[in-house]
């Protein structure tokens, strides 16, 4: 039977016993935003890694959608603590939490030291930005626009997202619904 903990703030300990049992929900709706914060980072990533853990492929999919989110919006302040909190964990990760680790890195260090890309890898970094491996989106290269700044979109019925990637900088911007009508400043 169902249970739900009316939980919109739950501890390690709340977050750990949700983790093991199948039946116990935080909320009745959307319970993985529940967990969309970096306090509960290092606990989805043990959680994600055990392979007895009954969500565990539930909170990698929860790490992989909350960190799309900070990184293509650019959240700078909690990008930084969620590389922290990466680094300092010393526990073993599988491998498929070490590659969503690994690209999260990778993206922060972009953030942190722009450089330029080629169009491989502006193509790799926006089907990541804005689809990744959890989100059922179709995903689209709109093609190069002035400045070659290089747009992009992910879609489903009645929602679409754009990103902008400009290769000189590996700088991109996210935008919702709607396309940008100045790229001057990515």
């Amino acid at each position: 039977m169902d249970k739900f903990l009316d939980k919109f703030d739950p501890s390690i300990s709340e977050v750990k016993d949700w983790a093991y049992d199948e039946n116990l929900y935080f909320i009745e709706q959307d319970e993985d935003l529940v967990l969309h914060s970096t306090k509960y980072i290092t606990a989805l990533m043990e959680l994600a890694s055990d392979p007895n853990c009954p969500k565990g492929d539930y909170c990698l999919s929860i790490l992989s959608y909350y960190s799309q989110i900070l990184l293509a919006k650019r959240l700078v302040d909690e990008v930084i603590k969620a590389r922290q909190q990466m680094l300092e964990y010393n526990l073993p990760l599988i491998g498929k939490v070490q590659k969503w680790r690994t690209d999260f890195l990778n993206l922060v260090d972009l953030i942190s030291n722009p450089r330029p890309i080629d169009e491989i890898e502006a193509d790799q970094i926006a089907r990541q930005l804005i689809v990744g491996d959890y989100r059922i989106l179709e995903f689209k290269k709109l093609g190069i626009l002035h400045f070659g700044i290089f747009e992009y979109s992910a879609s489903a019925i009645n929602y679409i997202e754009y990103l902008y990637i400009n290769p000189k900088t590996a700088n991109w911007k996210l935008s919702k619904f709607n396309r940008l009508s100045d790229i001057s400043e990515i």
